[in-house]
C-alpha cells in the first residue's frame, strides 16, 4: 500500500512544469516565451502595484477583439462573444498562480479586463494578440 507522501510526490512527478511564465506590471504583460499550441501551463505572477488579470479568450472565426472588448465593458450581457480557455481572474500584487489550456489552432486574447479610473487595464496597454496556427 502506497504512503500519502508517495501519491502526492507521483502526482507532481507527473505534473508538466510550466511552459510559460507571465509577469504582470502596472499595465504590461511579460511573457517568457511564444505562446505555443497545444496543453500549457501557465504561471502567473503579478509584480504590479494593483490587482491583476490574465485571461485567455479564443476568437472564433467572425469575432473580434473589439467585439468581446464591447461585452466586457457592457458588463458581460448575453452570449460572450469570445471563448474563454484559461486565466486567473483577480491577482493581488507579490501574488501568484498557475493554470492550464489546451490551445488549439486560431487568434486568442491574453487580457486583464480590470478598471481603474484611467480605464480598462487592457485600454491602457494588458492586452497581447496571438494565433496558433
Amino acid at each position: 500500500m502506497k504512503s500519502l507522501l508517495g501519491v502526492i510526490l507521483a502526482a507532481a512527478l507527473q505534473s508538466p512544469a510550466p511552459a510559460i511564465t507571465i509577469v504582470l506590471t502596472d499595465h504590461h504583460f511579460r511573457l517568457s516565451a511564444p505562446v505555443e499550441s497545444g496543453r500549457l501551463r501557465w504561471r502567473v505572477k503579478n509584480d504590479g502595484s494593483e490587482p491583476h488579470q490574465a485571461l485567455v479568450v479564443k476568437l472564433p472565426d467572425g469575432v473580434n477583439e473589439y467585439q468581446e472588448r464591447a461585452w466586457i465593458e457592457h458588463g458581460g450581457q448575453g452570449p460572450e462573444p469570445g471563448e474563454p480557455v484559461g486565466g486567473v481572474k483577480t491577482l493581488e500584487p507579490g501574488a501568484d498562480a498557475s493554470f492550464e489550456t489546451d490551445l488549439k489552432p486560431g487568434r486568442y486574447l491574453l487580457l486583464c479586463a480590470m478598471t481603474e479610473d484611467e480605464g480598462r487595464h487592457y485600454e491602457l496597454g494588458m492586452i497581447y494578440r496571438f494565433q496558433i496556427e
